[in-house]
């Protein structure tokens, strides 16, 4: 979560607003298999706005390697990649 947040919940939709306004939108893909953890991926960042940031939980093995490089190759900007526990990692992408 970024400092100086606010967090809101729309029914499967988390995000959260820093004091730039620039919201910060959670995606769990935990449960898909490829090719539709990047395609889910896609559609959430059709939605952001430039500079917001989607945080995708993933598992590793083909999310983990496909999504971080599909990102990058569709012009987003992965800011970071980062293991929670066991076999989730999570991943944030700027639009």
């Amino acid at each position: 979560m970024l400092p100086h947040s606010l967090n809101y919940q729309k029914e499967e939709e988390q995000y959260s607003f820093n004091k730039f306004k620039m919201a910060t939108y959670k995606l769990d893909i935990t449960r898909e298999h490829c090719p539709m953890t990047f395609v889910k991926t896609k559609i959430q960042l059709s939605k952001l706005n430039p500079g917001d940031v989607l945080e995708v939980l993933l598992t590793e093995g083909e999310p983990l390697q496909n999504v971080p490089k599909s990102a990058s190759e569709q012009g987003f900007k992965v800011l970071e990649v980062s293991h929670v526990e066991g076999l989730v990692h999570k991943v944030l992408i700027q639009k």
